[in-house]
Order: structure tokens, then sequence, then C-alpha cells
């Protein structure tokens, strides 16, 4: 099961408008200056925010972020903190470390952003599928 959200994609709006505002005030060296150093940021965003993804298999949780990929094995996961919706996080620990929080961007809701009642249930519906997956419950696959 895979939940993608290229709702992070706001960000590059945002900086496209500070970029506007910044370099109106620093004439044609600063735009080129500023634009030298958010082009190459604004590619690797593009790029990286479209992989962003959350999937589980038979004993893996698979985490794309927009700035790292982590694989949970289904044994280290603690608990899926679902009370904000915004941002769901799950716990984990592995071999008795220290518990550790990995935030679901994929599954998130955007913030600021105002989504339909259906989107906001399929990511409850998801969230729902991954806590059953990670307590041992058998995850049937949706119908296409």
């Amino acid at each position: 099961m895979v939940v993608a959200c290229s709702s992070l994609c706001g960000f590059m709006v945002a900086l496209g408008i500070w970029f506007a505002a910044v370099t109106a005030q620093h004439g044609w060296l600063g735009s080129l200056l500023l634009g030298v150093a958010v082009i190459p940021l604004n590619a690797w965003t593009m790029v990286r925010v479209s992989l962003v993804r959350v999937s589980f298999e038979a004993d893996t949780l698979h985490i794309v972020g927009p700035f790292w990929s982590r694989r949970i094995p289904r044994t280290d996961l603690l608990a899926l903190d679902q009370r904000d919706l915004n941002l769901p996080t799950v716990t984990w620990a592995a071999d008795g470390s220290a518990p550790r929080e990995t935030r679901l961007f994929a599954v998130g809701l955007p913030w600021g952003i105002s989504f339909t009642t259906a989107m906001s249930a399929r990511r409850r519906r998801f969230l729902l599928r991954l806590d059953r997956w990670m307590h041992g419950s058998h995850v049937a696959r949706p119908a296409p």
C-alpha cells in the first residue's frame, strides 16, 4: 500500500514569492546571485517531494520523507500517533535503543490547506490500515 502526497510543493511557491520579493530590492546582480543559490534547491526539492511516500510490506514499513528515507522492521514499531492528523508519527526502537519518532509526511495534511472530506477520510483509512498492520492484524488490499 502506498500513499503519496505532493503538498510540499507549496513550499516551492512560497520560495518563488520570497525570491521575487528579495530580488526586487537588490537589482540584477542580487537577482543573479540569489537565482544561482535558489534554483538548485528548487530542483532538488521538486525531485525529492515527488518521491515522498509511506508503504508497508510483510515485515517492513518504508518511509520516504522530503529529506531522508527509512526502512523500519515491523518488530521495531512501538506506536502510531494519529492525534495530529496534520503530521502523524510512528515511534520505534531498534535493538533496545531509545525510542525514536519518524513523521509520516506523505500521510499528513498540509498546514493551512483545506482538503475535501474524501481526501481526509482516505488518509484516516490508510492510518487505520497501518495501525492494524503494525499490531499484526490482516490487512486486505483495497478494491481497485
